[in-house]
């Protein structure tokens, strides 16, 4: 008999999520007793990066991408609200997807990175290994979310009213009900693949929940020498006028990949210093040796700056990105502003700013030294370790 597994990831196509989950599939289908399918948010992404071991079929969604509907994320619950049931068209036929997904492939284990839709549909019905990096993975068991932002935080009324809107949508299926909204992030195995310094959960988490912080290609090594920059941003920034032009005109060459590219995205940077990537970005042989690396805030691409001793320049979307952009400024080796808010001018002033400051750099390089016991660590094998585990 052969073991079926189903891997899933719903929100993003960030290379640290999706390559934890690429690399645990590879480890796992190597093996001849296995049978798996994986499901992507954005099949397209996963196929730009070579990735056809296996059949990828996009994720089930009814996301209206053209809503105004997403409000502030002032918790990961709150967050996770925003995505799966305000910008939703029809939430409860995405969380019916995913049943029929799993009643059809029975799978004997679900594995989850940063897809809480199929997390929530599996849990009690098909054993569930979720992975998290910090902000992602929260403590299991907390009454409420903590809220890590400034203004007026959410009551207890609020997430429980979240709570039974995403049980109005579990309901019909015969799923496991959530009792208060943390629950959404339960699962019968966790991975937090992540690093102490990253983690804004610190004080509820024990010491012992760490296996370190993976790269699709490894955590680079810095280099003296600091010439150019990285640009890595989601497909849906190909339309932003704000960083095309910025990019073009901070004065340094970039290599830039923004999801697989259109001939439009493209033509945008003919003539300039800026080259266009068709794949992903590889970290550990590009970013060594850069001025600057300019990017959303997500912690796979932070950390390997960090790992390199490159400064950042961190546009912010969410409460993940400004966590992990905070901690950053605050050590002195990068900064960061909201990117609701940024223009071309002051995109291209931040880069310029951070690319000739040398104590910026130096703050870089000495973050990096402190993350050190982490370089190369392999929360992939945590993950095939515990997945082994539960289908023995």
């Amino acid at each position: 008999m052969k073991w079926r597994i189903l891997f899933a990831n719903e929100i993003g196509s960030g290379l640290t999520h999706f390559g934890a989950l690429r690399q645990t599939f590879a480890r796992l289908q190597a093996d001849e007793e296995i049978d798996a399918q994986f499901y992507v948010a954005l099949a397209k992404e996963a196929q730009v990066t070579g990735f056809d071991a296996a059949p990828i079929l996009a994720a089930p969604s009814t996301v209206d991408k053209r809503s105004n509907k997403q409000g502030a994320a002032l918790t990961f619950g709150g967050f996770i609200y925003n995505e799966l049931i305000r910008r939703q068209r029809d939430p409860a036929a995405s969380f019916a997807a995913w049943d029929k997904i799993m009643r059809e492939f029975d799978p004997h284990l679900v594995v989850c990175d940063f897809a809480p839709m199929a997390q929530m549909v599996a849990f009690g019905r098909w054993p569930v290994i979720a992975i998290g990096y910090g902000y992602t993975l929260p403590p299991m068991g907390m009454a409420r979310f903590p809220y890590f932002g400034s203004g007026k935080p959410p009551t207890a009324r609020d997430e429980q009213e979240h709570a039974d809107q995403f049980n109005a949508a579990l309901m019909p299926l015969g799923a496991t009900l959530l009792e208060k909204l943390p629950d959404l992030c339960r699962a019968d195995a966790h991975v937090n693949a992540t690093v102490p310094p990253f983690d804004p959960y610190i004080e509820q988490r024990g010491a012992a929940d760490y296996s370190g912080i993976h790269h699709p290609t490894g955590s680079p090594w810095p280099k003296a020498e600091a010439e150019g920059g990285l640009a890595y941003f989601h497909s849906y920034s190909q339309g932003d006028a704000g960083i095309r032009d910025g990019l073009k005109n901070s004065g340094l060459a970039f290599d830039y990949y923004a999801g697989a590219p259109s001939a439009a995205f493209k033509a945008g940077f003919a003539g300039s210093r800026v080259r266009v990537h068709d794949t992903p970005l590889d970290l550990k042989a590009l970013l060594p040796g850069r001025q600057v690396m300019v990017h959303m805030g997500g912690q796979g691409v932070a950390l390997a700056a960090l790992f390199a001793g490159v400064p950042q320049v961190l546009l912010t979307t969410h409460q993940e990105n400004s966590f992990n952009a905070r901690m950053i400024s605050a050590e002195g080796a990068g900064v960061f502003h909201p990117m609701a808010s940024a223009n071309a001018r002051k995109i291209a002033n931040l880069v310029a700013d951070v690319a000739q400051d040398s104590a910026m750099r130096r703050g870089a390089f000495e973050m990096g030294r402190k993350l050190a016991q982490y370089r190369d660590a392999d929360p992939i094998g945590a993950v095939v370790k515990a997945a082994k585990q539960l289908t023995a």
